[in-house]
């Protein structure tokens, strides 16, 4: 009877207690169509629109960022949590403005052939044995044009260009430390002689994307614009074999180069990592008492 008693009192107990707790409320049970996120100042506004497909009753969060927070806005449908998307919508923009955006780059590595315009008969360069490298950006900076894929690119580069001859004529420093252009000596058997130039770069390039496509590969482009080059150095080397069968070479620093020139460069690109570039020097090479020549070369450029 005693256990009866201690049964009944604790299911009062429980009863009273259910009552006076409070139960939870549904404040809203509703199909949400699209959210957007805004950001003004340092307030992000969420919006949720086209409640049950009427586009009039929306309901609007309110949230303060902490102060210089970046965001941005976005706009998606079929939401699955309501802070979910909180989080997805803030977002850190690193290195980018209104109308657009900055890159570090570093590539445009080339390979091509030079030919001497304009050269004295005498000197017998060959394109096909006169090669050129081309480090266009071994440092640089790419700077996006608005929300298209166009970009103005520049930094600093090497050029390494090479003007070779294998027919019989060789290239001398005189006295006065230029050029001088000879041929071998009787009874050798001649090698080859070239000048060689290095060259410090600053390229300031325009590049286009154009609308084809190849599969797998990405668009076409198309890059120009000048280059300048600074020429810090430059040499010859020649070298021939002897009447004893013995292989001789000779080699010098010349003074006769110019210090600064100016080429223009185009380059068409096939995808990200593969082109074909054009390079026009109208400048003269060389200083006045060497020979005087200025320089086209073309050659494949890789990861511009």
């Amino acid at each position: 009877m005693k256990l009866l008693y201690i049964l009944s009192a604790m299911l009062i107990a429980g009863i009273s207690a259910s009552a006076q707790a409070p139960a939870d409320t549904i404040v809203a049970n509703v199909r949400v169509d699209s959210v957007m996120v805004t950001q003004a100042n340092d307030k992000v506004t969420i919006s949720l629109m086209g409640i049950d497909g009427n586009a009039d009753q929306n309901i609007t969060y309110d949230q303060h960022l902490e102060k210089n927070r970046v965001t941005k806005t976005t706009q998606g449908r079929n939401v699955k949590s309501f802070w979910d998307d909180c989080d997805e919508a803030i977002e850190v923009v690193k290195l980018r403005s209104n109308n657009g955006k900055w890159d570090a780059i570093i590539g445009g590595l080339g390979f091509g052939f030079n030919t001497a315009l304009g050269k004295p008969a005498a000197m017998q360069t060959q394109m096909m044995k006169s090669w050129d490298i081309q480090w266009l950006y071994v440092i640089g900076a790419r700077y996006h044009i608005g929300k298209t894929r166009n970009s103005i690119n520049f930094g600093l580069g090497l050029d390494w260009r090479n003007y070779k001859s294998t027919l019989g004529s060789r290239f001398i420093q005189d006295e006065n430390g230029r050029v001088a252009i000879d041929q071998f000596p009787e009874g050798v058997d001649p090698g080859f002689s070239r000048i060689k130039i290095f060259s410090l770069t600053v390229p300031v390039l325009y590049k286009q994307t154009l609308p084809i496509n190849f599969p797998h590969n990405g668009k076409m482009w198309l890059a120009f614009g000048p280059v300048v080059n600074f020429n810090t150095h430059a040499s010859i080397r020649t070298q021939w074999e002897g009447d004893d069968e013995r292989t001789m070479q000779q080699s010098a620093n010349i003074s006769g180069r110019r210090k600064v020139t100016v080429d223009g460069i185009a380059i068409i690109g096939i995808n990200s990592w593969l082109g074909v570039y054009f390079r026009y020097s109208p400048m003269k090479q060389l200083e006045s008492g060497s020979p005087q020549f200025s320089s086209f070369t073309t050659g494949l450029t890789f990861g511009f």
